[in-house]
């Protein structure tokens, strides 16, 4: 009987281990993403090892001699082997003459090239040409939305209804955010597959003891930014639902609140005093004790004053209606006075001075009877456009590269009525629509592409309404309406990153509109009718 052998043998090969070695086991197997490489026809570091094994011996590179050791041994080639070799390269010639030459392939643009090419106010279609516009059907996709009964939650306080005044998407999951009235945060999960779905809240905790009008989630979302009208911010550990820095500095009611997605850091608020105050979460604070919680009050690392004050003999301090980030150091304003934005630099100084100057600011909107303010402003993901919700019910386009041209095309709809500061809009995760609330009881979701308009037809664009009465210099772009979701003005919107849209109104209810990929749901309820109440209850995007 043969000796029992003390070594194991691999599974990965018929060798041997040594004795003594460890078997892997699959709770330690290697993730298949860090396995070697596969070569892609033949192209790789490796090609020439995963070709070896096709070489004959005679092949292989150790009986092979160099080109110059077969120069060396060979003698110098006759006449005739010149000749046959002559005619033979003469015959290949032809050969490669007579087959026909496949024409070059057009490289279309890279991404760098379409991002310059918005950036420099215009935009590349390969198919249509740069200078060229597709008046097709543009609201394939936006006609998509719809709206179930099961996605419909009532905002409600000890068995009270409570007006939701604020709305934030998370980053990383599905939740959703939505601040009320009566200061309390309450969690939605708008997944459409998940417990315990938008028609209940997944949690609930009390944040401020006025009214949330404004909120941002950190970028990993494990902290909540809220802005309130009892003139404070605060940030919350979400996962605690305990209170961690205190904003204290602003002297009256704060409008907007924004982390920076850069560095997140970094704060920037705005409020009804003027002022827009930068906050650094790594800074020393005072510590003091609310109920259980230890909080860190913070005081702003730059305060700039009267960012939007109106010249004159009297100036007049305007309410900052919005902040948003630009970049790690340029943040851009918009007050209630009127359509300009303005850009500050925090690594300049011309701000700190007792009248702060804006390293940058947009020119008006054309053909303004008067003065309108600015309610709301969202910047695309690619940081190529800037989008301003203005008083006059029109939506504005800028290129933050070149505000001092002012807008470079709108967006209408006869839905779009911005009659309150309360009117916000947002930017989907991947930039191809842009939604905003309306006072007109809808929300609206416009298509960003700019392929869409067509000169011919915007140009001279114009509603009967006054209004939305726009420049003829101006492209127009058009939308669809969201119907029969609410039943009051449509405030602030968020788009999850599941492409699915959430609204806010004073009917103290918040909506959540999912998109159908073939549209089915949306258009049953629009050509389906009122037969046995099938439409209770449902929301749908609706034709012009």
């Amino acid at each position: 009987m043969p000796a029992p052998n003390s070594s194991k043998t691999d599974s990965a090969s018929s060798l041997p281990s040594p004795p003594g070695a460890k078997t892997p086991s699959s709770s330690n197997a290697v993730h298949p993403f860090f396995t070697p490489r596969r070569i892609l026809n033949g192209i790789g570091s490796n090609a020439r090892s995963a070709c070896a094994h096709l070489l004959s011996p005679e092949e292989s590179p150790s009986q092979r001699c160099s080109k110059r050791v077969r120069l060396s041994r060979d003698e110098s080639p006759s006449p005739t082997q010149n000749l046959e070799r002559g005619a033979e390269s003469k015959l290949e010639a032809e050969m490669e003459e007579e087959e026909p030459k496949a024409a070059p392939r057009e490289m279309p643009p890279s991404l760098q090239y379409h991002l310059f090419m918005k950036s420099m106010d215009g935009f590349y279609n390969p198919a249509l040409g740069r200078t060229s516009f597709y008046p097709g059907n543009w609201a394939t996709q936006p006609l998509n939305f719809y709206s179930r009964p099961v996605d419909e939650l009532p905002i409600s306080s000890n068995e009270d209804q409570c007006l939701p005044f604020s709305t934030a998407a998370c980053n990383r999951s599905s939740l959703v955010a939505i601040g009320d009235e009566m200061g309390r945060v309450r969690l939605v999960e708008t997944a459409k597959d998940e417990k315990p779905g938008f028609i209940k809240e997944f949690l609930s905790f009390q944040c401020h003891e006025n009214a949330i009008f404004d909120m941002s989630w950190s970028p990993d979302d494990l902290q909540l930014a809220t802005a309130s009208g009892d003139q404070l911010c605060r940030v919350f550990d979400v996962t605690k639902q305990t209170q961690l820095y205190q904003l204290k500095q602003h002297q009256n009611s704060v409008k907007q609140i924004a982390y920076n997605p850069h560095n997140p850091f970094m704060l920037a608020s705005s409020a009804r005093d003027g002022t827009l105050n930068i906050w650094d979460l790594r800074v020393a604070g005072t510590k003091i004790s609310e109920g259980r919680d230890v909080v860190t009050v913070l005081q702003p690392v730059e305060c700039i004053r009267g960012v939007h004050t109106t010249a004159g003999r009297k100036p007049k301090v305007n309410s900052v209606t919005a902040a948003v980030w630009m970049n790690e150091h340029r943040v851009a304003t918009t007050c209630e006075h009127d359509a300009q934005i303005k850009v500050w630099d925090l690594r300049s100084r011309v701000f700190r001075k007792k009248n702060p100057q804006a390293v940058e600011s947009s020119a008006l909107p054309p053909n303004q009877y008067r003065d309108y303010g600015i309610s709301s402003l969202t910047i695309s993901p690619d940081g190529q456009r800037m989008y301003a919700v203005c008083k006059d019910s029109n939506v504005y386009a800028y290129a933050p590269r070149h505000l001092s041209k002012g807008p470079i095309h709108a967006y209408s709809h006869p839905r779009l009525h911005a009659e309150t500061f309360y009117v916000k809009c947002d930017i989907s995760r991947d930039g191809k629509f842009l939604a905003t609330g309306s006072s007109d009881q809808v929300g609206v979701v416009f298509p960003t592409e700019e392929r869409y308009f067509n000169p011919r037809v915007s140009a001279n664009f114009r509603y009967k309404d006054g209004e939305h009465a726009l420049a003829s210099t101006l492209k127009v772009g058009k939308g669809v309406a969201l119907v029969r979701g609410h039943d009051r003005e449509v405030t602030d919107v968020a788009w999850t990153m599941n492409h699915d849209l959430v609204t806010v109104s004073d009917g103290c209810q918040a909506r959540c509109w999912r998109q159908d990929g073939n549209g089915f749901e949306a258009e049953d309820m629009r050509d389906g009718g009122e037969t046995n109440g099938r439409r209770w209850g449902w929301g749908w995007a609706q034709r012009n």
